[in-house]
């Protein structure tokens, strides 16, 4: 069976992951942009990608802010805690009492760190360094 020369099917190149194009022979000299699946699939996957760096971000922000604000009130709260109240964290958690001043300058360090948003962590996070020390 002839085939038609001047057909549209004729100038274009086919590929099995892609969509056609016109060949290289055609006339008109204009390109179709082509886009391979394995391409738009990698597209698709950068945007996905791109979603949840969006949702770090927004997350990576959220706790920041949380820790700024903790920061904030937890340097005045710091700055009138007395000893005594650093000796009952103390007994509560079993250890000596004495410790209070070892107590109050690892806390100090922990809140200059700006990692905590909240006094349960801060104390934990002192309580569990003086006790390193001790051991």
């Amino acid at each position: 069976m002839p085939r038609k020369r001047h057909s549209d099917d004729d100038n274009l190149e086919e590929d099995d992951d892609a969509v056609a194009t016109p060949s290289a022979d055609d006339d008109e000299g204009d390109e179709v942009e082509t886009l391979d699946l394995d391409k738009a699939e990698a597209e698709e996957d950068e945007d996905d990608e791109d979603d949840d760096d969006e949702e770090f971000v927004e997350e990576s922000v959220e706790a920041l802010e949380s820790r700024r604000l903790f920061q904030t009130g937890a340097e005045e709260t710091f700055e009138n805690m007395t000893l005594e109240e650093l000796q009952e964290v103390l007994k509560e958690r079993g250890l000596d009492a004495t410790l209070a001043n070892r107590l109050k300058k690892i806390l100090k360090k922990v809140l200059d760190e700006g990692e905590m948003d909240s006094w349960e962590d801060a104390w934990e996070e002192a309580l569990d360094r003086l006790e390193e020390e001790l051991e």
